[in-house]
Formats: C-alpha cells, structure tokens, sequence
C-alpha cells in the first residue's frame, strides 16, 4: 500500500483511511469505467433523485434558518432548501456559515509533477527535495520521458 500511497499522495501510510482507500480504487484489477464516461455515474444518481443541481454558482453563505437552509450566491440568487450538500474543501472556502460550523486546520501535502523529456540531472534532483519519485520512460530510441513527484517545484537545471 505504501508505493500507491507514495505515488497518489506523496506520503507514506500515515494518511486517513479515506485517502487510503481512494489510492487503493485504481490499483487492483477489478477497476472498470463506464462506456462513454464516468461522468455518467454522478449524472443518473441526480437525474434519478428529486434534487435540483446549480452549477457554475458559487455560494457566499449557507444559513440554517429553524426549517430549512438559506444558500446566497456570489450572483446575488437565494436558494432554499431542506438539504444542502457541500462539496469543498471547507478549509480552503470563503462560504459563511450560520451558525459557524468549526472546520479542524490540517496540513496537507503539495506533491508537484514535472515532466521531462531528455536527460534528467541526478544532482539536481538530490539537491532540491528529500523526497522524489522519478519514473523514466523511453520515447524513442533516443528520447526519454521522465516523471518527477516532488514536495518542491523542479527548475531548469534538471
């Protein structure tokens, strides 16, 4: 599990269970896909419940007012609603809640991916981060293609 973990995420296996189980989704044989898309999954679940589904809205605050909810948009629109569901990163959203829901700080980890075709500087690659993750490909008999996960951004000399 770790070299999936490692190759996902950047990270060993001290990650949450969640994460662990979404890195080990596409690692086993049984993985499939839909004909014409995965999309399609999310789409037949909204088309067959009694919801009504915004998009290209952002939601400035969500009220709980006794009843139901109240969602405001960036686009001055008002939304009420007996359920909302909110898919974001709450630490990372300006939406305001009322009352205040307590959103937990977490310290998350950047992996950056370069790709390079050519020759990959190996000194380099130890200078800039203690922890990398190099793949190498052969293009053509001449060309090579290398994946670097990085905590850091690489820069031209590799």
């Amino acid at each position: 599990m770790q070299v999936i973990t490692r190759v996902n995420y950047g990270q060993g296996v001290n990650i949450s269970g969640l994460a662990g189980a979404v890195s080990l989704a596409g690692s086993g044989r049984g993985v499939w896909a839909v004909e014409g898309g995965n999309w399609q999954i999310a789409a037949g679940l909204i088309n067959s419940s009694d919801v009504e589904l915004y998009l290209h809205e952002e939601i400035d605050s969500i009220s709980y007012l006794g009843e139901y909810y109240e969602l405001n948009s960036t686009k001055g629109n008002a939304y009420s609603c007996e359920v909302a569901v909110v898919a974001t990163p709450l630490d990372e959203s300006s939406i305001q809640f009322s009352p205040p829901v307590s959103v937990p700080v977490r310290q998350l980890q950047h992996t950056h991916a370069t790709f390079v075709r050519g020759l990959v500087n190996p000194v380099s690659i130890i200078a800039i981060t203690n922890f990398t993750l190099l793949y190498g490909f052969r293009l053509t008999s001449i060309f090579l293609l290398y994946g670097l996960f990085s905590c850091q951004p690489f820069f031209p000399s590799i």
